[in-house]
């Protein structure tokens, strides 16, 4: 089960009580798991390496992390919790939690133990395995359609792949350890700014650094690592964009120079936000995050955006007229330290806009 993280008064007007007292249950359970893991691995000098795994691997890094958070934040007079740990609880907690909402899951372990631990729970999750791919699908418009959803055996016998029929769907930072479980992904829940078909047979992943770099076919069953021209492949209307989804670090992506990217990356209908003063990039977020129950994310001019967004470069091309095109390298090293904490220091009332006020925003001159 997810954590639930709305309140109690929250759950009770959305109908939502149950899911509310199950995670506040787990909730408790993690609590009493962390404190009973300290006891266990605590010396009175040092806490022993890898404590931390058995209450992620039972709980996960959501719920530990939840719980950790709820904790320091709790204990906010405990002067015990470096700032790094206070800062980053609040990270991890909307804002507008009353306190009293975690007083039934606070781990009572001594706050400096503690403060270890979240330490630890940290650098786990820092550590969690990522990999760099782009992903290659059988164009629509091919003349060789009967390749389309063959294994390798079989594309084989029409002559083997041909990268001149591959366009680039997606490119991006996934946190994925495996090529399955690269697999899982692109099946279950795409990655923003994935518009292509779920990842199947015939379809080419590439690996784009480490030990295992290189290209892979999907096959009826795992993969075949091939060879594979990239530059014979359609991949030059790739966008290199950032994306920035809540309480996430700030990764880098290619989507294609689509509108539909534009909009799976976002999860609605587009709207830029004007926040670069050398008019160079811009922000897309979904238009009606204010009406939708996406997560605060971060804050782009005076504008506080909900939901995933992406920063795009703004350009022109030769008629003049203003069209989305790659950031480059000094862009993604300006922009990725610019929105590197999602963090949002406001009370819950400066969130909330009248129906008037949302419908009278202006996102484009914000």
């Amino acid at each position: 089960m997810n954590v639930y993280s709305k309140s109690r008064e929250d759950a009770r007007e959305l109908g939502e009580i149950t899911l509310w007292r199950e995670s506040k249950k787990l909730n408790t359970e993690c609590a009493r798991a962390i404190e009973q893991t300290i006891r266990e691995h605590f010396d009175g000098m040092h806490l022993a390496d890898g404590s931390e795994q058995p209450v992620i691997q039972n709980y996960g890094f959501d719920r530990t992390m939840w719980v950790l958070a709820a904790t320091v934040k709790y204990k906010d007079h405990d002067g015990r919790f470096s700032a790094s740990n206070r800062k980053w609880a609040n990270t991890v907690l909307p804002v507008w939690l009353p306190r009293e909402e975690f007083a039934g899951y606070v781990c009572d372990a001594h706050p400096a133990v503690l403060d270890g631990f979240i330490r630890e729970v940290c650098k786990a999750y820092d550590a969690l395995p990522q990999m760099q791919i782009r992903i290659f699908q059988i164009r629509d418009d091919t003349e060789q359609p009967q390749k389309r959803f063959r294994n390798y055996e079989e594309t084989q016998q029409f002559g083997g792949v041909d990268a001149s029929t591959y366009q680039q769907i997606y490119g991006g930072t996934v946190n994925c350890k495996t090529l399955e479980e690269v697999y899982a992904l692109c099946n279950c829940r795409h990655p923003p700014g994935y518009v292509g078909r779920s990842l199947s047979v015939s379809d080419v992943v590439e690996i784009c650094s480490g030990k295992n770099k290189g290209f892979y076919f999907c096959d009826s069953f795992g993969f075949q690592k091939i060879g594979f021209d990239i530059d014979k492949t359609d991949h030059a209307d790739m966008l290199k964009v950032l994306i920035c989804e809540p309480e996430k670090e700030v990764y880098r992506a290619e989507i294609r120079d689509e509108l539909k990217a534009l909009q799976s990356a976002v999860g609605g209908l587009i709207e830029p936000i004007y926040f670069d003063p050398a008019h160079k990039a811009l922000v897309y977020c979904d238009e009606e995050f204010l009406f939708k129950d996406y997560a605060p994310n971060r804050m782009v001019g005076d504008c506080l955006v909900h939901g995933t967004f992406l920063i795009v470069g703004d350009g022109e091309n030769d008629e003049g007229e203003r069209i989305s095109v790659s950031l480059t390298d000094e862009q993604m090293e300006q922009f990725s330290e610019q929105f590197r904490y999602p963090l949002i220091y406001l009370e819950r009332g400066s969130l909330e806009l009248s129906e008037e006020e949302a419908e009278a925003l202006d996102f484009s001159q914000t």
